[in-house]
């Protein structure tokens, strides 16, 4: 299978292209672009997720309107009629569980006979021990409660118990689980977990053994992971395992930090949980993040629907030296190639991120891979300035249109290359380009 990875980040603008005829293009991005596999229960590329942790008087609900979410994800809150009200806004619903019992009976112990205190380190809260039977029984009964309230999927979160369980007695523990919680019910429930897909920054590795029980991941990176190398092999190392992928964060982030993340992920086809009601560590206060801060970012999402769904990352590797795709050097944009698999009508966009901030750039595109050689039309989208106003009426109407504009960028033809003068990004802008009429 081919991996669709970044194309052209930040490469060296030069004129004229630089030699070779790419092997084995039929001059085409969509047809370097492959079908990605969508799990049971994983979001969509357009859809908005937002942790309904607990209930916060109404105020978690306010929030998820403001950011216009589509799931309410990894929540504990069980209660069949609350559920219903998230269904009746149009939402998805993921009940969560944890590795976390209060149950002494059912706790790890100690060299001592001891119950071991989690990560928390509060009295009655203890890792619970997965090769306990009685453990096992009362967590099938766990699922089923969940599945009976109503839920579209379950979150596992510390699927380890942050490594107090061995990986091995994991795997079998989720097998057992999931295969009895199966029989019980009749069917497959969506699942996700977090954790063993990137643990320690590695990809793959031990983690496989569980995540490959799991339909996909809910999953949390570090402040130093908001980099385009992160997110560009994270969006891989998922879809080479047949898998999908949503962020959230377990450090609270600055503003610009978090629109990176956001931006970043949606190029690459993941997802970054909106920051409200959001963990930061066992000894920091919970993020709630402010609507004028991010919501520009997810509305220009659910905005961009029709430029997100059935589109996948585009293959650099057939290239010899060349790039679809290129910014100059030194700009600090990065670019995220993706075209629709096979449909040679509808436009590529090439997903524009500013990384530091640096202002306008000169981009070049390589019609002779985008549209066999035709010119270009190259159209630049990005969220207009946030207003509350504005981003209310898209919400009740649930219209978001409005939340995204549009303009025709100049192009300047050198051979195969079309020159582009992109202007300063806040950091995120889709460039939708066609063939020129």
């Amino acid at each position: 299978m081919r991996i669709g990875l970044v194309v052209a980040v930040a490469l060296t603008f030069t004129f004229p292209c630089a030699g070779g005829e790419p092997g084995g293009s039929s001059g085409y991005a969509c047809d370097l672009a492959e079908p990605a596999k969508r799990p049971a229960g994983a979001p969509r590329y357009s859809d908005v997720s937002m942790r309904l942790f607990r209930k916060r008087d109404g105020r978690e609900l306010v929030a998820a309107k403001a950011f216009h979410i589509t799931r309410a994800d990894w929540s504990y809150i069980r209660d069949p009629a609350y559920i219903r009200t998230c269904h009746d806004l149009g939402w998805t619903f993921q009940g969560s569980t944890n590795a976390v019992t209060h149950d002494p009976e059912h706790a790890l112990k100690d060299a001592s006979g001891k119950p071991v205190l989690d990560h928390f380190k509060k009295p009655g809260r203890y890792w619970a021990d997965c090769n306990n039977p009685a453990y096992r029984d009362w967590y099938v009964g766990e699922l089923k409660a969940w599945v009976e309230a109503g839920v579209d999927s379950i979150q596992r979160d510390e699927p380890t118990a942050i490594r107090h369980w061995d990986y091995d007695d994991a795997a079998a523990f989720f097998r057992d689980v999931h295969a009895r919680l199966r029989k019980a019910i009749g069917r497959d429930v969506p699942m996700s977990c977090n954790l063993a897909w990137n643990e320690h920054r590695r990809f793959g590795g031990r983690g496989a053994a569980i995540t490959a029980l799991f339909d996909f991941g809910m999953s949390e990176l570090g402040r130093g992971d908001v980099s385009p190398p992160f997110v560009t092999q994270a969006a891989a190392d998922t879809l080479r395992r047949g898998k999908f992928i949503v962020y959230t964060t377990f450090h609270a982030l600055d503003v610009p930090t978090y629109r990176r993340a956001i931006a970043g992920c949606y190029a690459n086809g993941m997802l970054f949980v909106v920051p409200w009601d959001q963990y930061a560590g066992t000894k920091a206060d919970r993020v709630f993040s402010k609507p004028e801060d991010l919501a520009d970012l997810y509305g220009f999402v659910r905005a961009s629907a029709s430029l997100l769904d059935g589109y996948e990352a585009v293959d650099a590797g057939w290239a010899k030296g060349e790039g679809v795709a290129e910014a100059q050097e030194g700009s600090g944009v990065h670019l995220w190639v993706r075209a629709k698999p096979g449909d040679k009508t509808a436009p590529v966009v090439v997903h524009a991120v500013d990384w530091n901030g640096s202002g306008p750039a000169r981009l070049r595109l390589n019609g002779k891979e985008l549209f066999a050689g035709r010119p270009l039309c190259v159209e630049l989208r990005v969220p207009p300035p946030y207003s509350a106003a504005a981003h209310k009426r898209a919400e009740s109407k649930q219209d978001y249109a409005a939340l995204s504009t549009a303009r025709t960028l100049r192009t300047q033809r050198d051979g195969p290359w079309t020159a582009v003068d992109l202007p300063p990004l806040a950091p995120w802008g889709i460039l939708v380009v066609r063939p020129a009429e």
